[in-house]
């Protein structure tokens, strides 16, 4: 037995003396019994009903925790990050914290023959992009969709918190200004540049 591994998972041995089982994470997790040897230095968790949990925590993945109390059954969780958790006292719902989602609604995506458009909505298997060329609404996979990023000599505006003034200009490798595409007609003394 390795004392210092011991210290380490204290929770997760003291655990294992008791149940005789314990999670280990040995290139895959396996459930683990009363012969084990306290060897391995990969993560150890208790198996118990946080078990998911535990091991979405040893695997460096985000737990969120719901704690309200609602009196109306129909309103909307407010998820808290939590990156420790005491699983002697959870007060509320749990989640693995869900993958951020390749594309929202309001990005901007270059698709079919380098076409810009800007996503308005997006359902399980399609998404609708608006462009000069009007609204399309295809599945996502055929369109070969891909987040906008400026590309040199492109047209494009600065984000800009005032609605009534926008500044247009080709982007240059290196810029790093907040930008978005220019979509439309330049006006007359910057279609010669």
């Amino acid at each position: 037995m390795n004392k210092e591994l011991i210290k380490k998972y204290k929770e997760e041995f003291d655990k294992w003396l008791v149940t005789g089982t314990v999670w280990v994470n040995l290139n895959g997790w396996q459930l683990l019994g009363e012969d084990y040897t306290w060897v391995h230095t990969c993560p150890h968790v208790i198996d118990d009903e946080y078990t998911k949990f535990r091991k979405a925590l040893a695997e460096g993945k985000t737990i969120q925790e719901d704690i309200e109390d609602y009196d109306d059954i129909f309103a909307t969780p407010s998820w808290i990050t939590r990156h420790k958790i005491d699983f002697t006292n959870v007060k509320g719902e749990l989640r693995i914290k869900p993958e951020e989602p390749e594309f929202k609604v309001g990005d901007w995506v270059r698709y079919t023959e380098g076409l810009i458009g800007r996503i308005t909505r997006i359902k399980i298997d399609y998404i609708v992009v608006f462009s000069t060329s009007g609204f399309c609404s295809e599945p996502i996979q055929d369109l070969g969709f891909k987040l906008w990023k400026p590309k040199p000599c492109e047209w494009v505006v600065i984000n800009s918190p005032r609605e009534d003034r926008f500044e247009v200009f080709r982007w240059q490798e290196g810029d790093t200004l907040d930008v978005q595409p220019f979509i439309g007609e330049l006006p007359t003394h910057l279609k010669d540049k």
